[in-house]
């Protein structure tokens, strides 16, 4: 009994130092429930030593809700917060919007309305094609959070204008966010856009042209060396090199250094940096690398 009372004591105090308040949980999830312009609400309480103390609450907003309401609701949720004293817990709120989402996560050492970047996701969802899913954190120290945008969902079939005129788009409509991460689906494609500024057009066609056919992987970040990322999938490894082949020459027009690599199953990857200097690796990536690169 000792033993157990010595192991399990440190937690059973931890617990007793944080106060439950699923009581307040399940008030603030009623009066959310009520405020105009709410489908649903699914809120979940948790008040233990294992699992942690957290209040999570995914909203389903009407498919006709305002912004006003929808920052209603995230008024509604930081005041409950504040109201119900929820000491040493972690929170989180999610609204959903039709294909739309956005969620804000905030602790106790860390919380804020979130009712501006509730604001700023709605309009956002107004301006850009797709499904939006955004995650945001109030503690910056862990980022600023990411953006999400699907495309063409669940076709992926999406017509290439769908993604060549998204940087434009959202240098016109979203420059405040260019900070943020981006992840955008298109077809097989997974685009990473990492800011602090968005690609020119002309690597967002090129990337476009590429990704219409094949899995694809691409990242765009400013702040890395090159900028740009390809990697694409081989239907097999003796196909590697004819789909490297097909892709290189276009890639060495855009006039700046491109990582590119061409993976298959069961082999090794073949990594090519067209316009810069790579001398390593298997026979087939020193051959592409003297033809591509510049050493």
């Amino acid at each position: 009994m000792a033993g157990l009372l010595a192991l399990f004591g440190p937690i059973l105090t931890a617990c007793a130092g944080v106060p439950d308040r699923s009581a307040a949980a399940s008030a603030l999830s009623a009066e959310l429930r009520a405020l105009p312009g709410v489908d649903s609400v699914d809120g979940r309480y948790s008040h233990e030593p294992v699992m942690g103390y957290s209040y999570n609450v995914d909203v389903q907003l009407a498919p006709a809700a305002t912004r006003e309401q929808a920052v209603a609701v995230a008024e509604r949720y930081y005041a409950g917060l504040v109201a119900g004293d929820f000491a040493r817990h972690t929170s989180r709120v999610a609204l959903h919007l039709g294909d739309d989402a956005i969620r804000v996560f905030s602790d106790a050492q860390h919380r804020e309305s979130p009712s501006a970047v509730v604001d700023r996701w709605y309009r956002l969802t107004r301006d850009v094609p797709g499904a939006l899913d955004w995650a945001s954190h109030i503690d910056s120290a862990r980022g600023r959070g990411s953006i999400t945008l699907k495309l063409d969902r669940p076709e992926m079939n999406g017509a290439p204008a769908q993604l060549t005129g998204l940087a434009e788009l959202l240098a016109a409509r979203a420059s405040d966010l260019a900070d943020r991460q981006w992840i955008v689906h298109w077809r097989k494609l997974r685009l990473d856009l990492m800011g602090p500024e968005y690609p020119a057009a002309a690597t967002v066609t090129l990337i476009t042209r590429l990704a219409e056919n094949g899995q694809w992987t691409a990242v765009h970040d400013p702040g890395a060396n090159p900028t740009l990322r390809l990697a694409v999938w081989a239907a097999s490894p003796e196909q590697m090199e004819g789909t490297a082949r097909d892709h290189l020459p276009q890639i060495a027009r855009i006039g700046f250094p491109v990582r590119y690599t061409v993976r298959a199953d069961r082999t090794t990857a073949v990594e090519v940096l067209v316009g810069g200097c790579l001398t390593d690796g298997s026979e087939l990536q020193q051959r592409l690398n003297r033809e591509f690169g510049h050493c």
